[in-house]
C-alpha cells in the first residue's frame, strides 16, 4: 500500500453540529406527526373514477355536438350548391343564353358530354373560352347521362358541371 498518499488532516472537529441543534431547541418548536399504518389502494379510489367517469362522459357529448353542428353545416353548404345548380340545360345555345344573361352570379351547369378528345376536345375548349367558361368537374352522384352531348351532338357518356372562370 506504498502507492497511496498518506491521509492529511482536512480540518478540526468542531462542534457545530450539537450548537446548530441548541438553536433549535430554543425556538421550542412543535411538530405534530400523524401517522396511518392502514393501506392506501389509490386504484380503487371511487372518487376518481367518477371524476374520470364525468370527464369522459363531458368529452363523448361535446363530440357528439360538434359532429351534429358540422353535419348542419355540411347540409346547409349541399343545399346551396345544389340550388345554384342548373340541369335543364340540352343544347349549347342555352348555356350561351344562360351566360350572357345580366346576372352577377350565374351559377353552375350540369350538361351531359360524350368525353371528346383531339380536335374535337379542342373546339369544346375553344367554345368555353368565348365565354369565359371552364369544365369543373364531374360530379359522383349525377344521373347517368341519357342524351347527347351539348357539344358535339354524339352520346353522352356522363354528366360535367360548367361555370364561369372569374
Amino acid at each position: 500500500m506504498r502507492h497511496f498518499t498518506t491521509t492529511k488532516a482536512q480540518g478540526d472537529l468542531h462542534l457545530v453540529a450539537i450548537v446548530d441543534e441548541l438553536v433549535h431547541i430554543a425556538h421550542l418548536h412543535v411538530i405534530i406527526m400523524i401517522v396511518d399504518i392502514r393501506t392506501h389502494l389509490d386504484f380503487l379510489d371511487v372518487l376518481r373514477l367518477l371524476r374520470l367517469a364525468r370527464e369522459v362522459r363531458l368529452f363523448l357529448r361535446l363530440v357528439a355536438m360538434l359532429a351534429d353542428i358540422q353535419q348542419g353545416m355540411f347540409a346547409q353548404a349541399r343545399d346551396r350548391r345544389d340550388a345554384k345548380i342548373t340541369r335543364d340545360v340540352e343544347t349549347f345555345a342555352e348555356v350561351e343564353e344562360f351566360y350572357t344573361a345580366d346576372t352577377r352570379y350565374p351559377g353552375w351547369l350540369e350538361v351531359q358530354w360524350s368525353k371528346p378528345t383531339g380536335d374535337a376536345l379542342a373546339q369544346v375548349e375553344d367554345r368555353l373560352k368565348a365565354l369565359k367558361l371552364t369544365i369543373r368537374n364531374v360530379p359522383r352522384d349525377a344521373e347517368p347521362a341519357d342524351g347527347p352531348c351539348i357539344f358535339t351532338g354524339e352520346k353522352a357518356v356522363e354528366r360535367i358541371l360548367i361555370a364561369r372562370a372569374y
